[in-house]
Formats: C-alpha cells, sequence, structure tokens
C-alpha cells in the first residue's frame, strides 16, 4: 500500500471506530467545555477598565496551563493503544509514518472541536477582547495550537517511555517548561 492509502485505512478503521466512542470522544471534548465554564464562572463580564485588563492577562496566563496539564490524563488510554500500534508495525501492517499522520489528523480535529468551544465560551464570557472576527479567530488559533502541541506531546511522551509512570512525569514537564516561558513571567530577551 501507499502512505495515503495506509493514512486512509487507519482514519477509517482506527479514527472512525475512536470517534464512534463516546468516552473517546466526551472525554476530549468536555475537557475544554469544563475548563471554560469555569474560567467564564471566575471571569465573567469584566469591564473594560485595569481591573478588568488585570483579569484578562490573567487568564491568558491560565490558558496555556489548562490547556497543557489535563491531557496527561490521556497518556494511560495512549499507552494501552501502544502496545496496538507495536503488534500492527512488527506484522507490517503500515508505516510509522502513516500511523503518525492519522493520529495528528485525529487529534487535530478534536482539539479544533474543542478549542471551537472553549474560544466561544472564553472569548464571550470574558468582555474584555476585542469583538472582531479577527481577534476572536486569533485567540481560537492560539487555543487551537497550545492544546494540539499539548495532546501531541502527550502521544510523544508515551511512546518514547518505557512505562506510563515515566511518561506520566515527563509531559507535564515539558508543558509547565512552556507556561513558564511563554511571556508572564519574564521578559522575551532573558529567556
Amino acid at each position: 500500500n501507499s502512505i495515503f492509502q495506509e493514512i486512509g485505512i487507519l482514519l477509517r478503521f482506527r479514527t472512525f471506530t475512536m470517534l464512534k466512542d463516546p468516552s473517546f470522544v466526551l472525554s476530549r471534548l468536555l475537557l475544554f467545555v469544563l475548563q471554560s465554564l469555569v474560567f467564564a464562572t471566575f471571569w465573567a463580564n469584566r469591564s473594560k477598565n485595569m481591573s478588568g485588563l488585570i483579569d484578562t492577562i490573567a487568564v491568558l496566563f491560565a490558558i496555556p496551563i489548562t490547556l497543557s496539564l489535563p491531557f496527561g490524563l490521556f497518556i494511560p488510554e495512549l499507552f494501552e493503544q501502544r502496545a496496538a500500534y507495536i503488534r500492527e508495525s512488527h506484522e507490517g501492517c503500515y508505516r510509522t509514518f502513516s500511523y503518525c499522520c492519522s493520529v495528528f489528523l485525529t487529534e487535530g480535529v478534536l482539539v479544533g472541536v474543542g478549542s471551537i468551544l472553549y474560544s466561544c465560551i472564553i472569548y464571550f464570557a470574558l468582555g474584555t477582547f476585542p469583538q472582531t472576527a479577527g481577534h476572536f479567530f486569533f485567540f481560537l488559533l492560539m487555543a487551537w495550537a497550545i492544546a494540539l502541541n499539548s495532546v501531541l506531546f502527550a502521544n510523544l511522551a508515551t511512546n518514547l517511555s518505557r512505562s506510563m509512570e515515566i511518561a506520566l512525569l515527563i509531559a507535564p514537564l515539558y508543558w509547565l517548561w512552556n507556561c513558564l516561558v511563554m511571556g508572564f513571567i519574564t521578559q522575551y530577551k532573558n529567556m
């Protein structure tokens, strides 16, 4: 099979089977919705003054953390999927590149839908962000990029680690590092 055929087969059988599983889909989507609802209840309807600006900065500071750390919950599930991947790749069912592309597409779509839900709730509930389409889509793009980076690193940490415990240690260290150097704790030139 060609790489494109393998990706198509993996998407048809692996991805669509996983998308039919309510616990798989809801665990990923509910994570976004619950976090955004918590943020919305704490910081809803802020006024556009100095206090509202400080609250907006607090939300912007917390977004990378809330879009990173919860993906550690998926590592045990990813560790179970790894055994099937190893068995199937040893049997020559598909290339590693094809598997990685199918994982990227699967997670990209789910994280994309979750980021849309997350952004719609937080962006409009806060009330201090500019109410233009360009600003909203930039916020949405950043939420999607942070969440996709986090879930793909959870996959990487799971597949490179010898045990689930090591993966559960490695992934949060990477996410916390991202949160520390994102620009709110220190200036960019000092990083």
